[in-house]
C-alpha cells in the first residue's frame, strides 16, 4: 500500500510538473512573440563599482553610519539650525535626482527643497530604519539609508493645497560622500520614495490633477551614476597648483635658492649660491611626498614621482622596512605601511647638504603612532 502511494504520488507529481512546463514554454513562445529581446547590464561591470584605490585608508569607514545618522538628524529632525547644517554637510555644489527623475543642483536648490518640504509637512519626522557605508579615505564612500517619513500636511506642497492628512511612506536614499576642504560632505544623492503612498494617503486618486515635474527617470546604461568613485571638486586641484605642489600644465617649476649673506628680508637679488642639482632634484620630490599628493593612488602618484626616479631605482632601509627596487617596490613596501602607520607627520630638517650627484639629509620627525 505505501509502495503503490508513493507511486500514485510521484505520478501526479510528475503530471504537475509537466503541465508546468508546457505553460511554462507557452508564456516563453507568447512573451517572444510579442518581441522580446534578451538584454543584460553586463557592460556596466566595466565601470568601478568597487573603490579602485588600493591599500587606501578607512579611517570614516566605522563613523560614517553615525555621521549619516547625525546629519540627517541634525537637518529634518533637531532644526536647530537648518541651513547652517546644510552649509556644513552639504557640498555647495550638491546634486540630487530624485522622483520623476528631477534634478536638483546647488546649495540655493537644497535649501529651497528642504524650506519647502517643511512647509508643506511642518511635523516631518524622518525615521532611518538601517545605514550601511563602504568605500575608503581616498575615492570617497557610498552611503545607503532607508527611512520611514511621517508627518501631517497642513501647508502647501507641490501637489496642491494642503489636505489636513497625516502620511507615512518609505524610501531609500543613496548617497556619495567626499573629504571637501578637511571635511566630509554629501556630494550627490539619489533619492527612491514611495510616491503613490503619499499620494493615496493625501487623497489624491486622479493622477492627472497631480503638479509634477515635467521629467521622468531615464536610464544611462554602461556608465553608474556621477559622481563616483575618486571624485574631486574643480577647485581643489586648482589649490594644489597655486601651492606649488603639482607643476601647473605647461608652466615649468623653479627651484628655491639660498639668499646671499646678508641679503634683506623680501629682497630679490639673485641667489650667488644655486642650489646643487641633487639638492634641487630632492626639493621637488619631497614636496609631493610630505603634502600627501595622491598619497593612495599609485597611477597618479607614479605619474607626478617619475621625474625624480629611474625605473631601477633601490631603496635600501633600515633593518624591518627593507629594500625596494623601483617605484611600484617602493611604494607598496614602504610607502603605504608608513602612511598607514603614522598620522601627518612633521619633519624637522636639520642638515642638507649636496652637491651635483649626490645628496644627504637628516631629519628629525614628530607623528602619532597608529599602530
Amino acid at each position: 500500500l505505501l509502495c503503490s502511494s508513493f507511486g500514485a504520488g510521484a505520478l501526479l507529481a510528475s503530471v504537475l510538473l509537466s503541465q508546468q512546463h508546457h505553460r511554462g514554454a507557452a508564456v516563453e513562445l507568447m512573451v517572444r512573440d510579442a518581441g522580446f529581446v534578451p538584454w543584460d547590464n553586463a557592460c556596466l561591470g566595466e565601470e568601478e563599482l568597487q573603490p579602485p584605490t588600493t591599500h587606501a585608508p578607512t579611517t570614516f569607514l566605522a563613523e560614517c553610519p553615525a555621521w549619516v545618522i547625525k546629519t540627517t538628524d541634525a537637518v529634518w529632525n533637531s532644526r536647530t539650525d537648518i541651513n547652517g547644517s546644510l552649509e556644513a554637510f552639504f557640498y555647495s555644489e550638491w546634486s540630487s535626482t530624485s522622483s520623476f527623475g528631477a534634478q536638483y543642483h546647488g546649495m540655493a536648490a537644497l535649501k529651497g527643497l528642504v524650506a519647502n518640504t517643511l512647509r508643506a509637512f511642518p511635523d516631518l519626522r524622518i525615521h532611518i530604519t538601517d545605514v550601511f557605508c563602504t568605500g575608503n579615505d581616498v575615492d570617497g564612500y557610498k552611503t545607503t539609508m532607508p527611512d520611514v517619513l511621517i508627518g501631517t500636511n497642513t501647508g502647501p506642497s507641490s501637489y496642491g493645497p494642503p489636505t489636513g492628512r497625516r502620511v507615512v511612506y518609505s524610501g531609500i536614499a543613496v548617497c556619495y560622500v567626499q573629504k571637501i576642504r578637511g571635511r566630509w560632505q554629501y556630494v550627490s544623492e539619489w533619492v527612491a520614495h514611495d510616491e503613490w503612498a503619499l499620494l493615496s494617503q493625501l487623497g489624491i486618486t486622479d493622477l492627472k490633477t497631480v503638479p509634477h515635474p515635467p521629467t521622468m527617470a531615464a536610464p544611462h546604461d554602461c556608465r553608474t551614476n556621477k559622481p563616483s568613485w575618486g571624485w574631486q571638486p574643480p577647485p581643489e586641484a586648482a589649490h594644489a597648483s597655486a601651492k606649488g605642489l603639482l607643476p601647473a600644465p605647461g608652466v615649468a617649476q623653479t627651484v628655491p635658492t639660498a639668499k646671499p649673506a646678508g641679503a634683506a628680508t623680501g629682497a630679490t637679488t639673485p641667489s650667488v649660491f644655486p642650489v646643487p642639482t641633487a639638492k634641487a632634484v630632492i626639493i621637488k620630490m619631497d614636496a609631493i611626498i610630505s603634502n600627501h599628493v595622491f598619497v593612495y593612488d599609485f597611477e597618479k602618484w607614479y605619474a607626478v614621482m617619475l621625474d625624480f626616479w629611474t625605473t631601477d631605482c633601490v631603496y635600501d632601509s633600515v633593518l624591518g622596512v627593507g629594500k625596494y627596487v623601483g617605484l611600484h617596490g617602493w611604494f607598496d613596501g614602504e610607502h603605504i605601511p608608513f602612511n598607514h602607520a603614522f598620522d601627518a607627520v612633521h619633519f624637522n630638517q636639520m642638515i642638507f647638504a649636496g652637491e651635483e650627484a649626490t645628496a644627504t639629509t637628516t631629519t628629525y620627525a614628530s607623528a602619532h603612532w597608529r599602530g
